[in-house]
């Protein structure tokens, strides 16, 4: 809506006092009356949808438009805490094989081992898990995309010499790669971080810990 906006004001057949109405009424339609508290209705059902894609394994916040941005300034706020690599933003608009990528760290083929780590979760609630926030990672261009699979200690400290692990990546891999191990619990923490992290980055609240836990783990 707003990029065909500023292409009309760029050629002038829009004017900005139009562009700042359209604004007006989005901020009206997404937030509480006066204050910074976003409807809840509204986010639930975009979250709802994007969990809702049952053809594609790789559904929740993973088809989430706007998540290689969040990631990428979430990353951003945690090199003030840790030391990795800085991920560049033009990184993520590459498209060659090596460059950002975004890991599910609990994978869609759960091996033995996953399904030892969430055997409190039945099974066909995996997919709420694998597509939660909290589980979706940023990589860097030093880890090898062969990881998938891999349990957590592997994926943490790499198998071989010639194969890195979150410890020697990003800044959100090495947060990750602190935890000692990753159950249902690490993913809905991390999650409610990186909810944390966008309240306060954009400046703006969310109705409840309920509602978060709610937009975290959908249909749960």
């Amino acid at each position: 809506e707003f990029s065909i906006a500023a292409k009309d004001l760029h050629k002038g057949t829009k004017d900005i006092k139009t562009i700042v109405d359209m604004l007006e009424e989005r901020v009206k339609r997404s937030f509480e009356s006066g204050s910074s508290t976003i409807k809840t209705k509204n986010v639930q059902v975009m979250v709802e949808k994007l969990f809702e894609q049952k053809d594609d394994e790789r559904g929740g916040f993973y088809r989430w438009s706007a998540i290689h941005y969040f990631l990428y300034e979430y990353n951003e706020k945690l090199g003030e805490k840790y030391h990795g690599d800085k991920c560049s933003w033009e990184d993520f608009k590459q498209t060659e094989k090596d460059k950002i990528s975004i890991e599910h760290i609990f994978p869609h083929n759960v091996t033995e081992y996953w399904q030892g780590k969430f055997a409190a979760v039945s099974p066909d609630k995996w997919a709420i898990y694998q597509g939660s926030l909290g589980n979706l990672l940023l990589l860097s261009q030093k880890i090898n995309a062969a990881l998938q699979d891999d349990d957590f200690d592997a994926k943490k400290n790499g198998k071989t010499d010639r194969r890195n692990g979150y410890s020697n990546g990003s800044y959100s891999e090495r947060e990750v790669s602190q935890k000692a191990e990753w159950t249902p619990a690490e993913i809905e923490e991390r999650g409610k971080d990186m909810l944390k992290f966008m309240e306060d980055r954009w400046k703006f609240k969310f109705e409840s810990d309920e509602v978060k836990k709610g937009l975290l783990l959908p249909f749960k």
